[in-house]
């Protein structure tokens, strides 16, 4: 009964070994089948349903970077942009590839800039163009975000110009409305 206890574990244990590339494959398969489903609803412009389908990619494997990028995509396509960020930011620390790092870098850049935050748009765009100095596309993206910080900047000091102008005006008439009140205090007669 040992021996049958032992050949039994022998061969369970052999046969894990040679099945779990199989298991691998099977599971690295599911996850590129609904990468794959995700990528033909994206192309239909059915972005929600294309997200759905990107999230079961990265559940079936979380470290699925086509799955994660064009989860990034159907986001930023559905507007939501902050959570787009939020994926592209991601891998940019996680792909390997510098190639995939430049991309996830462009769009992250491209997805703070419809979130208005033109400081970050412009770095990630730089961050892009560090690993890929070529890409014409990105340089035109940062030329147009430093535009944006530039007026934003811009706005934000008139606005302080307008806000400081407003401040001197209030003091001053303030100012005039105390000494107007002195003057009619001394003016009325003081009793005695």
């Amino acid at each position: 009964m040992y021996n049958i206890q032992m050949t039994f574990s022998r061969v369970f244990l052999v046969g894990l070994f040679f099945f779990y590339p199989f298991i691998q494959t099977v599971s690295g398969q599911a996850d590129r089948r609904s990468v794959r489903q995700g990528n033909r609803l994206y192309q239909e412009q059915q972005f929600g349903d294309a997200e759905i389908k990107y999230r079961e990619s990265l559940q079936e494997n979380p470290g699925n970077i086509e799955g994660m990028f064009n989860l990034g995509n159907s986001l930023y396509r559905q507007e939501r942009y902050k959570e787009a960020s939020q994926k592209f930011e991601a891998l940019t620390r996680i792909s390997q590839d510098d190639q995939k790092r430049a991309y996830a870098y462009h769009n992250w850049g491209n997805s703070l800039l419809k979130s208005q935050d033109f400081a970050g748009s412009v770095s990630a765009f730089k961050n892009a163009l560090r690993i890929n100095p070529m890409d014409d596309q990105t340089r035109f993206n940062l030329a147009y975000a430093l535009q944006k910080l530039q007026e934003q900047q811009n706005q934000s000091g008139q606005g302080n110009r307008e806000q400081n102008e407003q401040n001197r005006n209030e003091q001053d008439s303030d100012q005039n409305r105390n000494e107007q009140h002195q003057q009619n205090q001394s003016q009325q007669p003081q009793p005695r």
